[in-house]
């Protein structure tokens, strides 16, 4: 995922811990995303799009070069997945693996950079919601991975950063 710091114009951050659970943050955005660094390190981020749960799959699993032309991979699972990005004027590379993909509504992978001990493991749940779909997006494994202590905030904000772009993609795209 490239590493970016980005805050989404008028996103609104709270801070609301569950029992027991000090470094919960729950992020909103416009639009009706929102997303969470809940305990363990795991992210979560959600948001409602205005089209039907088979255009969003279609368009997370065939037409990502709209809105997110980095990141390849085929909707099998089995299947290799790679992400790159400039980092510092150096290209980057994330690899993996689908683990899953349930049309239209479940795509799940596991992915890694070198330097991590283990992979991070992301799932994509479509919603229908009538006419429109929650799209749910949750990665873990930050712990077991050893990734840096910053990876999971850098993650929640590259989340919700796509998934954005995948909501305000260009009409001729859906």
């Amino acid at each position: 995922m490239a590493r970016r710091q980005i805050q989404p114009p008028g996103a609104v951050f709270r801070v609301h811990p569950p029992a027991g659970a000090a470094n919960f943050v729950e992020i909103r955005g416009l639009h009706g995303g929102y997303g969470g660094l809940m305990p363990d390190g795991v992210v979560s981020v959600s948001l409602t799009i205005d089209e039907r749960v088979d255009d969003v799959w279609r368009a997370i699993t065939v037409g990502r070069s709209s809105w997110w032309p980095e990141m390849v991979f085929e909707p099998i699972a089995g299947s290799a997945l790679v992400e790159t990005w400039i980092e510092d004027g150096e290209e980057k590379r994330a690899t993996g693996t689908i683990t899953g993909a349930v049309a239209p509504s479940l795509l799940s992978f596991e992915w890694s950079e070198p330097g991590w001990v283990g992979p991070l493991s992301v799932s994509i749940c479509l919603e229908p919601l009538g006419a429109a779909t929650k799209v749910t997006l949750t990665e873990s494994g930050f712990t077991e991975a050893q990734s840096p202590s910053g990876l999971p905030a850098e993650h929640q904000d590259g989340w919700l950063y796509h998934l954005t772009r995948l909501q305000k993609r260009p009409r001729a795209a859906r």
